[in-house]
């Protein structure tokens, strides 16, 4: 990743940013709501104006979201390309200076393999793994912060029981690996 680390830098400022709008939407239902039923009583006109406001803001939010997510998405492929690029260059390379007796003593299937199988597997990482760890930590990152904010005892409550959840899907990840092995 060396020669990308401004595109990483990018790619990490792209996820916070489709995070956040991600979850902006939430907050302005919120509004939305608080508005309608504060303004429900009174018929205000001002509520209405308010929730079109909101509703405007939401869509705009979803938008810009879809967007980010366009341009984050030509970002991580840009990254993937170039990290391929550069492994199979070097894989060439390599081969290249391979002795002949290397080639006759192994089969072409697999030093096929390994150029396209292993380096397309390495993309994957580069692309899929990679991409959805950080877009996974950033957006819990952001929506503890969101939760704190709103409600620190609830968001407390939340982590407290957050092992409930994450030791079975651990211990399913685990059943599955072996399987999979």
């Amino acid at each position: 990743f060396r020669p990308f680390l401004g595109s990483v830098g990018l790619l990490v400022v792209l996820i916070a940013a489709t995070s956040a709008l991600d979850l902006l939407p939430v907050l302005l239902v919120k509004e939305m709501v608080d508005t309608a039923t504060a303004g429900a009583g009174a018929g205000d006109g001002a509520a209405r104006s308010r929730i079109d406001v909101l509703f405007l803001g939401r869509s705009a939010a979803v938008v810009a979201s879809g967007l980010l997510g366009v341009a984050l998405g030509y970002v991580n492929q840009a990254i993937g390309q170039g990290v391929m690029y550069r492994l199979r260059a070097d894989l060439h390379a390599h081969l290249q200076r391979l002795s002949v007796r290397f080639f006759t003593q192994t089969r072409t299937g697999e030093i096929l393999s390994r150029v396209s199988t292993d380096v397309n597997g390495v993309h994957g990482a580069v692309t899929g793994t990679f991409t959805e760890f950080l877009q996974n930590a950033i957006t819990l990152a952001v929506a503890l912060g969101l939760m704190f904010a709103l409600e620190w005892r609830l968001a407390l409550f939340a982590l407290v029981v957050l092992p409930l959840w994450v030791y079975p899907t651990m211990r399913v990840g685990q059943v599955q690996r072996r399987l999979m092995r």
